[in-house]
């Protein structure tokens, strides 16, 4: 628990259940100091065009 913790995977298993990629990508810091992020799903096939997504994101997200 704590910032240490990544969280609970159970906010992404229904998409891997149905064989879809998954990225969490952290965007912000809450008032209470925990880490708020952005959940991503691609297709199946999609799964470059998803991290990219998620790349900028990340870089829109640090300005």
């Amino acid at each position: 628990h704590g910032l240490g913790a990544t969280g609970s995977p159970v906010l992404s298993r229904p998409w891997q259940l149905l064989g879809l990629p998954v990225v969490t990508v952290p965007v912000a810091t809450a008032p209470g100091g925990l880490p708020l992020g952005v959940q991503l799903v691609g297709r199946p096939d999609a799964v470059p065009e998803l991290f990219r997504a998620a790349r900028w994101i990340e870089g829109v997200a640090a300005r």
